[in-house]
């Protein structure tokens, strides 16, 4: 639970999880988040969002408009 509660904090007030943090690692956090939901209440959203991630770069929907970048370690 304690857990839980540090990444929550960790995300709300530095937009990164502890371990995007360690490597230096942020994402507009909300952004992604927000627009997920909203997007999710179309029907075809989660369909169209599943298929993306099949494609030459590997990433959904959310992604491609959050800005954000598949990086392989």
């Amino acid at each position: 639970m304690a857990l839980l509660v540090v990444q929550f904090r960790f995300l709300t007030l530095h937009g990164q999880t502890i371990g995007k943090k360690v490597l230096g690692i942020r994402t507009n956090v909300l952004m992604r988040t927000v627009l997920n939901w909203f997007m999710g209440s179309v029907s075809l959203y989660a369909v169209v969002d599943i298929f993306f991630i099949f494609r030459d770069e590997q990433r959904c929907v959310h992604e491609h408009i959050a800005g954000t970048r598949v990086v392989v370690a």
